[in-house]
């Protein structure tokens, strides 16, 4: 049993979480057909409120990403890490 869910947009539908069993979900910060804000409205909607960890690369203002990733995951009631991929 696995305590990160890492996948695509489509992996982690409410049928692919179950937030009693995942605490962490790893995300990329941007995917073929959609970003980590579409993934944090996903998991508000399967009422996950653990923490979404985003893979970004390097970025020209990481912060200014962090801050906004925040912002709509602290109304959600879900954690950011914002990371870089290994």
């Amino acid at each position: 049993m696995s305590l990160i869910a890492k996948g695509t947009f489509e992996a982690l539908a409410p049928r692919g979480l179950n937030p009693a069993i995942h605490q962490v979900v790893e995300v990329p910060l941007v995917g073929p057909s959609y970003d980590a804000l579409d993934v944090l409205e996903q998991l508000s909607q399967a009422h996950y409120r653990g923490t979404l960890r985003v893979l970004a690369p390097k970025l020209p203002n990481r912060q200014l990403v962090l801050r906004e990733l925040e912002a709509v995951a602290r109304r959600k009631g879900i954690l950011i890490e914002l990371v870089s991929p290994n």
